[in-house]
């Protein structure tokens, strides 16, 4: 049997729906996809020819179970494993290396097939699914929270606001007084997102377009004082069909987040906002697991997500704002899981400023 030419070889792997290398019993690396490249963060010119030796320096693990495979000559994986990336964040891969038999290789000089899969998706909705546990849990405490909290502070507010019309009060009294009523508004904010936080009544789905809503989001921000100093551009694939969701609920999600983005660089600078088709897995979710995607990215010039703060972003409670309820991400979370999506956040490696992903099925025909 023929070998087939590389130019065919490359382009057969490039269709390849995970990141796919190559490899010649002498451990060099012949071939590589865009996939392979993306995931190693490195270029074509620092994998191919490369021996894996070296290009797996900071993976020896990985290369064990490449060693083990044509040793073997089995195929050997690894469901749950670390790829640690030179200037970039570690990340959960699964490690698949496949021997090539000799007989009927039709790979050229190939002896092993590498099969790099990104796990972050999978260890994220494992982590969501925690959250959403811990969620239920609180939703009796919750109500009852939220129901002992607005009594009095109706009370207290309303006596505040009569204290103030007292004539004789001084000014450290007016102070103390403001001081209350602040607070009294900070606790029906919290009370507030909590109780739209916690809500679980049914909403209506309808065929909608993403960048309508997006724009009037958008639109509204920018008769808002607050972001007059902030450059909204909008990179949008005009080409995209249109998704199943909420109006209201989408409308209060990407407030969440681009107000987020915004307070991260102090309402000033350029947020973009990008549309783009994507393919992406949910294996615990039979509904949306064979249709396409729609990824919608809000990227910041903020400082970005500090490592030690990445996995508590979305808990309820969790915030660095001094006025902030921590209660905003994690309705956003909720409203993209109603909706059979996803939210994640990185930060930008071109820049400062961070990258929120939120992640939509698009509507079934």
């Amino acid at each position: 049997m023929k070998n087939i030419p590389r130019l065919a070889l490359e382009r057969f792997i490039s269709f390849l729906p995970f990141s796919t290398a190559l490899i010649d019993k002498k451990l060099k690396v012949l071939l590589a996809n865009q996939q392979f490249e993306e995931i190693m963060g490195l270029s074509s010119k620092m994998i191919v020819e490369k021996s894996c030796e070296e290009l797996f320096s900071a993976n020896k693990h990985i290369l064990n179970i490449i060693e083990r495979a044509l040793q073997n000559n089995s195929v050997c994986s690894e469901s749950k494993s670390t790829l640690y990336r030179w200037g970039r964040p570690p990340i959960p891969i699964e490690v698949t290396a496949s021997p090539i038999g000799e007989r009927g290789n039709i790979f050229q000089e190939a002896s092993l097939i590498l099969i790099l899969k990104d796990n972050s998706t999978i260890a994220q909705i494992e982590s969501r699914e925690e959250q959403n546990e811990l969620i239920k849990n609180m939703e009796v405490f919750s109500h009852r929270l939220i129901h002992e909290i607005r009594n009095p502070l109706g009370s207290i507010k309303g006596a505040a606001q009569m204290l103030k019309k007292v004539e004789s009060l001084n000014e450290d009294s007016m102070e103390f007084l403001n001081i209350i009523l602040s607070e009294v508004s900070r606790l029906n904010r919290m009370t507030g997102d909590l109780s739209t936080f916690m809500s679980n009544k049914s909403v209506s789905f309808e065929r909608l377009n993403i960048h309508k809503i997006i724009d009037r989001v958008l639109n509204t921000f920018s008769l808002d004082n607050r972001f007059r100093n902030i450059n909204f551009k909008r990179e949008y694939d005009p080409s995209l069909p249109e998704i199943e969701g909420n109006e209201d609920e989408l409308i209060q999600l990407f407030q969440n987040i681009i107000k987020n983005a915004a307070e991260s660089q102090d309402f000033q600078g350029e947020i973009i906002t990008r549309t783009k088709y994507t393919r992406i897995a949910f294996p615990k979710n039979s509904k949306t697991a064979h249709h396409g995607y729609l990824a919608i990215e809000i990227i910041d010039c903020g400082e970005g997500i500090p490592e030690e703060r990445k996995d508590k972003i979305f808990l309820p409670f969790f915030t660095t704002k001094k006025e902030g309820t921590g209660l905003g991400l994690a309705i956003s979370l909720k409203i993209a899981t109603k909706h059979n999506g996803m939210i994640e956040f990185k930060n930008r490696e071109d820049e400062t400023g961070s990258i929120c992903r939120i992640t939509l099925p698009f509507a079934k025909d």
